[in-house]
């Protein structure tokens, strides 16, 4: 039996607590100590604090889904079941369980369960102790890195003033630190020094033919008086090898048949585009393609907006905006991204926003934000530096586009482009401006 099935077998369904009833998960969601769940109170009030701490350091108001309690709860009892010494010890003396990985879907909320993470860390491992603690943060996508740093460096900054500059903070990715030396890695063995390890998008190098360096990193780092966190939307593929120690490691189980089933599931229309059919298409075929998603985007917002403004709907059903997205496939290699097959698949997406006229504009205003005068501006993004966002002259942005390597891909996207105004003259096309003005760095 896997680790959360343990826990939902003993914590859930052995207290007859079923989490596909809807009154049950708003139940859970409240973690009031008076409420009729047989769940642990205890657990349930440290849950509590955490987060009301966490929201006091962030100026945040964040409240948690009835699968992130579970998650959390399911740590604490999982550190409630064994010794806190040098590291979490099976109470039977057995080998050190040193690792906790969680399941949980895009969009289920995986970093600010990271965040209480660190709380929960502090609580059992530091709370009684002056040692220090360094917390890595690891992810082998580096388009991720900027996010993290935004989101997590003003966090420890907070939590620092609380213990006294004790905290110290390593983000980098996962192909940086495989370049370290293997002194950068120890730890002394006195316990003043103890470590966390979070690892964002743990699945990517544990299939059978790449498990090797992944978990070359994940040993060097995680030694001694250290514990490694996980967190990942899917561990399917993990490597036969694996797949015992992920079994005995995942502490909850949130996938998107779960995530889907309690109706956070995206609703979605789409046109599936097989491998080079866009670049076999005409502009025509093009064109009649992108305005049937902007219809459909366009009939939605209009919707959004209308239920917004009436109070007869949930505010909690209603308040996230309808996203339009253009899925391309993922350039693994570094050395890759930015080719030019990849560049003029966007730039076509491109040609086609810049070519909308005045009225095509003023047909799909909600899209953009209602500022539609203006050439198509492409801008870098001051705070992530693999973005380019998209407006309309100087209106606010309504677009972005995600790139790996932003220098070849700019650098690329400018060639194409000026070839393009040259051949096209008579068309709206996109300024360049914000890029040959401000090179990327």
């Amino acid at each position: 039996m896997a680790l959360y099935q343990e826990y939902e077998a003993s914590i859930l369904k052995e207290n007859g607590i079923d989490i596909s009833n809807d009154g049950t998960k708003r139940d859970i969601e409240y973690y009031d100590p008076d409420q009729m769940l047989r769940l642990p109170i205890e657990p349930l009030e440290r849950i509590r604090k955490f987060l009301d701490d966490y929201n006091y350091l962030t100026r945040n108001n964040f409240e948690l889904r009835y699968y992130q309690v579970l998650a959390l709860l399911f740590t604490e009892q999982f550190f409630a079941d064994h010794t806190l010494s040098t590291g979490p010890e099976l109470n039977n003396g057995q080998d050190k369980q040193r690792m906790l990985a969680y399941w949980m879907a895009t969009g289920s909320g995986k970093t600010l369960v990271m965040h209480l993470n660190i709380l929960q860390y502090l609580h059992h491992f530091c709370k009684e102790s002056n040692a220090r603690l360094q917390i890595f943060l690891t992810t082998p996508l580096a388009n991720l890195i900027k996010q993290h740093e935004r989101e997590l460096e003003p966090y420890v900054r907070q939590l620092n003033e609380t213990y006294n500059n004790r905290i110290e903070l390593i983000i980098d990715t996962t192909q940086g630190l495989l370049q370290k030396d293997e002194d950068y890695f120890k730890l002394p063995d006195g316990g003043e020094i103890r470590r966390l390890v979070l690892v964002d998008e743990a699945h990517i190098g544990l299939t059978s033919g790449e498990a090797g360096k992944f978990r070359e990193l994940r040993n060097r780092l995680n030694v001694g008086n250290s514990f490694l966190f996980e967190y990942s939307a899917t561990f399917h593929n993990v490597a036969k090898e694996l797949k015992d120690e992920y079994d005995n490691a995942i502490i909850y189980r949130y996938d998107y048949a779960r995530f889907y089933g309690d109706g956070y599931g995206k609703d979605h229309f789409f046109k599936p585009i097989a491998a080079d059919t866009v670049d076999a298409e005409s502009d025509g075929e093009i064109k009649e393609n992108l305005d049937e998603c902007l219809r459909v985007m366009e009939e939605k917002l209009q919707t959004f907006n209308r239920v917004q403004n009436d109070e007869q709907f949930d505010d909690d059903l209603t308040k996230h905006r309808p996203l339009m997205a253009f899925m391309g496939h993922t350039v693994e290699k570094p050395q890759d991204e930015g080719k030019d097959d990849e560049v003029s698949d966007i730039q076509k997406v491109l040609d086609y926003f810049a070519a909308l006229s005045d009225v095509e504009r003023q047909n799909f205003r909600s899209i953009f934000g209602g500022n539609i005068i203006g050439p198509l501006v492409v801008a870098r993004n001051p705070e992530n530096s693999s973005e380019l966002l998209l407006s309309y002259g100087d209106g606010e942005k309504w677009g972005m586009i995600n790139v790996g390597i932003l220098r070849v891909f700019t650098t690329a996207l400018q060639m194409t482009a000026l070839k393009r105004v040259l051949k096209f003259s008579l068309i709206r096309t996109y300024n360049l401006k914000t890029l040959t003005m401000n090179p990327v760095q």
